[in-house]
């Protein structure tokens, strides 16, 4: 787990008890910036494990990981020449 899935989680978290309070209190505009956090916290979740994925496989198959930046960047190349 890394610093982007735990700032994820803490925001998730903290956008359920706004939402929470929010409906308790009948107030709106609480409870969709409760739910804006929520969707914040689990897009940066997210992220954190695309990140740790990344790593993971560049760290189990680094020529793999290699080869694909390579065609990445002679497609890119290509694609860039033309303009």
């Amino acid at each position: 787990m890394n610093t982007d899935q735990i700032i994820g989680n803490a925001k998730d978290a903290t956008g359920k008890v706004q939402d929470s309070f929010g409906a308790a209190t009948g107030n709106a505009d609480w409870q969709a910036e409760g739910k804006a956090r929520q969707l914040e916290g689990k897009l940066q979740q997210q992220y954190g494990q695309a990140i740790d994925t990344a790593r993971n496989v560049t760290a189990d198959k680094p020529f793999t990981a290699l080869a694909v930046a390579g065609g990445i960047g002679f497609v890119l190349g290509v694609l860039l020449s033309r303009s």
